[in-house]
């Protein structure tokens, strides 16, 4: 209590006047009565300026001139003093804990706070969670978004704050209960789902919330630890993951199973090196270009014209498939490419839902194209 000696009765409320100046003593830190009870003879003091006090025998709504001692020792809350409540102590918002990728979790069964997660109202075991981060969504919005769900989903069991991201975890798992996984949306609800897998995928990477976990200091004990290293094969057709065991995992991706598949490069590679091009023509929507239009078109910037965004990609993901990488990943991307450019030619800056789509197509095709999704990029 040093060095002030003065305490306010703490049976009574600081607006009524009373307090005990001569009737309460500082010993040992600790306040202890040595009179008949309160007087009005603090009834002037500046209560304002008081400040809370947390040692044994005093009352939690205690305040003592001079001394400030609410901080609790915990650097996620915020520590204050009310005259009347005494020590208050607010959590803060996204401190607290840290978050892992998606694939982390993917790749470290074994680190995992909990073996069951509801996912669009259905309990999932742990094989299933895996099999969920690992599918290449291929366009489909329900993946993307329960992919970064399922992760999320971890990161709060194994302690991460969660007070920024926890609204949008709810509205997602909203959504995959109504749109379930598989169903490929459309139009608004498409556009919902990835805008929510979106905000869990940040707070999964640590741009927002409590921040990123260092992935080189895995949960302990953990059989997977290397998996980054151990499990990965030369296959660009398989998904490499570590199971519960430490056993590697190398799960067939759809459509390109059983063998390397060639390799891919960025419409900027095809746009410098026409020398490269295995065919000098390609057909883009209804139309045949000749491979100086091709060129044309590549050196052509967007300029927010999505028409030319998706040309850019289009070209490049036909020019790697005629290389001999694998179509089966983007097949269905490349016939709705092409169907879309007959309902918006080449320059003809379409706006709404329309161009939403083109946004969405060039985007795939787009991850093809750098080896995100099916066969690797070439070195």
């Amino acid at each position: 209590c040093a060095p002030a000696t003065v305490a306010r009765d703490d049976s009574c409320a600081v607006t009524d006047g009373r307090c005990a100046a001569e009737d309460w003593s500082c010993v040992d830190g600790a306040l202890t009565a040595t009179g008949s009870g309160g007087t009005d003879s603090c009834a002037g003091l500046d209560y304002t300026s008081w400040t809370c006090v947390a040692t044994s025998g005093v009352a939690a709504d205690a305040c003592v001139v001079g001394v400030s001692s609410c901080d609790d020792g915990d650097g996620c809350t915020t520590d204050a003093c009310d005259p009347v409540l005494g020590c208050t102590n607010e959590a803060l918002c996204d401190c607290g804990g840290c978050t892992y990728t998606k694939g982390f979790w993917k790749n470290h069964p074994a680190g995992w706070p909990v073996t069951t997660l509801v996912i669009g109202g259905v309990e999932r075991g742990q094989d299933e969670l895996v099999a969920i981060m690992a599918k290449p969504p291929q366009g489909d919005a329900t993946y993307i978004l329960a992919s970064q769900l399922v992760a999320a989903r971890l990161n709060m069991a194994a302690g991460a704050n969660d007070c920024s991201v926890l609204g949008a975890a709810d509205a997602a798992e909203a959504l995959l209960v109504d749109v379930p996984l598989g169903s490929k949306p459309d139009g608004e609800v498409r556009d919902q789902a990835i805008s929510l897998g979106v905000l869990l995928q940040e707070w999964n990477e640590g741009a927002v919330g409590p921040g990123h976990c260092d992935d080189s200091a895995p949960p302990p004990d953990d059989p997977c630890a290397d998996a980054d290293t151990r499990c990965v094969d030369t296959d660009a057709c398989t998904v490499d993951s570590c199971d519960a065991t430490g056993a590697c995992v190398h799960t067939p991706i759809p459509g390109c199973a059983g063998g390397g598949h060639g390799c891919v490069r960025t419409q900027g590679y095809w746009k410098n090196h026409p020398e490269d091009w295995a065919v000098t023509r390609l057909t883009l929507g209804d139309a045949d270009y000749e491979q100086a239009q091709l060129l044309a078109l590549l050196e052509t910037a967007a300029k927010s014209d999505v028409t030319y965004s998706l040309a850019h990609q289009l070209i490049a993901a036909k020019l790697n498939v005629k290389a001999d990488a694998d179509e089966a990943p983007i097949a269905q991307i490349l016939v709705d490419a092409d169907a879309w450019l007959v309902q918006a030619p080449i320059g003809s800056r379409p706006a709404g839902d329309l161009r939403q789509l083109g946004v969405d197509l060039a985007a795939v095709l787009d991850s093809y194209n750098n080896g995100e999704l099916g066969p690797e990029h070439c070195d």
